[in-house]
């Protein structure tokens, strides 16, 4: 899961959306914890 979440969703996300540079992941409750995990 961490492997997808730090390479291959910035990916997907970069070929379907517009996007800056800048990278952020956040979230609530487990997601925060997460977030806080992954960095």
């Amino acid at each position: 899961m961490y492997s997808y979440i730090v390479e291959e969703l910035p990916m997907l996300i970069e070929e379907h959306f517009p996007v800056t540079s800048v990278r952020s992941i956040s979230g609530h409750s487990m997601g925060g914890h997460g977030a806080l995990t992954i960095g």
